[in-house]
């Protein structure tokens, strides 16, 4: 479970970075 949620955090926040440099 511990490294699911670090996997899920760390691609949730590259999918943020993504998505605000693909909106700016």
């Amino acid at each position: 479970k511990g490294e699911a949620t670090v996997w899920t955090c760390d691609l949730t926040k590259e999918y943020v970075a993504i998505n605000g440099d693909y909106r700016s």
